[in-house]
Order: C-alpha cells, then sequence, then structure tokens
C-alpha cells in the first residue's frame, strides 16, 4: 500500500522544487547518454470525456502523477496534449514516465499500478480510454 503522509510530503517537495526538477530531467539524459544506457519510457495514452477534461487535468497534475512518481520507480515525467485528434467527444493526453531500467516498470506494474489504475476508475468511471506502451531509446 501507499503510504498518504509519504505521498502529501512529497508531492509538496516536487512541487516546491518545480524548477529544480527540470535540471535534474536535462542532467538524467545527458547522464544516460554519457553511460550508453537504454533510458526506458512507460507512455499512458488516455482519451478522457471533454465534459470532465479540466477536472481531470487538475487531478492528474495534483494527485495521480504526484502518486506514481512517489513510488521512486520513475526518474522523471512529461505530460503532453495529443493535438490530432478528430473525436468531437473526447481529448487525448500522453503521460510520460521515465525508469532508468525496465524493472523499475516491472516493479511499478506490480506493485503499485493495480490501486493506482483502480483510483483513477473510480475517479473517473466510464469516462476514458487508456492505453500503455514501453518504449527505451535507441
Amino acid at each position: 500500500l501507499i503510504d498518504k503522509r509519504k505521498l502529501v510530503y512529497l508531492g509538496k517537495h516536487r512541487e516546491r522544487n518545480s524548477v529544480g526538477l527540470k535540471n535534474v530531467s536535462s542532467k538524467i539524459k545527458v547522464n544516460f547518454e554519457a553511460k550508453g544506457q537504454k533510458m526506458i519510457l512507460y507512455n499512458v495514452t488516455v482519451a478522457i470525456d471533454k465534459k470532465v477534461e479540466k477536472e481531470w487535468v487538475k487531478w492528474m497534475k495534483d494527485i495521480h502523477i504526484p502518486e506514481v512518481l512517489a513510488t521512486n520507480q520513475f526518474l522523471d515525467h512529461k505530460f503532453f496534449k495529443v493535438l490530432n485528434t478528430d473525436d468531437p467527444e473526447s481529448s487525448s493526453y500522453s503521460i510520460q514516465y521515465f525508469a532508468e531500467h525496465m524493472n523499475n516498470v516491472q516493479m511499478y506494474l506490480s506493485m503499485f499500478a493495480p490501486e493506482l489504475q483502480q483510483k483513477h476508475h473510480l475517479q473517473f468511471p466510464n469516462q476514458f480510454a487508456a492505453f500503455r506502451t514501453l518504449l527505451e531509446t535507441v
């Protein structure tokens, strides 16, 4: 189970240091390229009902993404809106989580993802569709 007190602390810590996080992600990229390591990208693409889109984006930024990062399995993340969609009833987003090793992603998927995905389903029932993709740098 995820310790809620720890999540609140980590969320506040990340918020206070948001400028520093950008610098850290640049250093992570440089370190991986210098060491010749392959970074793993866990991508979640979500189509969300436009009726709850603003609420969902806020919830993702304030609650869900900080909880995922608090698992300590990912080094950084990016959150994008997909621009080339034709669905008039939904908007699509890509949430990208960067991991150092595949075992970090496997740990996340086995130990943390079921609970966090369940929270997402309970918060926005029947209002989204999601698919997940694993990628590595080449």
